[in-house]
């Protein structure tokens, strides 16, 4: 009995990078639009355990208005893009004692 790979992509995609397959069948986006994968949206919970916070000072943020950090309501949901946390981040980099 020998073992055989079997090759399930197309021959001229095979050799192409993972990065270059994903969203090969999907039409092309417009110049201005972003392609939104699910690993973009984070949770409160997720947010806050990035910045060794809790969800309840988010919470407490995004109602007083305290906080700068973009947010997004989704129904009943909150969600952070990570681009926005990501950018907010930068933000508040210090490169001197003066800054502090």
């Amino acid at each position: 009995m020998t073992t055989q790979s079997i090759n399930l992509l197309p021959s001229s995609t095979a050799s192409s990078s993972p990065l270059q397959r994903v969203g090969a069948d999907l039409p092309p986006a417009p110049k201005n639009f972003s392609v939104l994968l699910p690993t973009d949206l984070l949770t409160p919970e997720q947010v806050a355990g990035v910045l060794g916070l809790s969800p309840r000072t988010l919470a407490a943020w995004r109602s007083s208005r305290r906080s700068e950090l973009p947010w997004i309501k989704v129904g009943a949901r909150i969600r952070y893009r990570r681009c926005d946390v990501i950018a907010w981040l930068e933000g508040l980099t210090c490169s001197s004692a003066l800054e502090a």
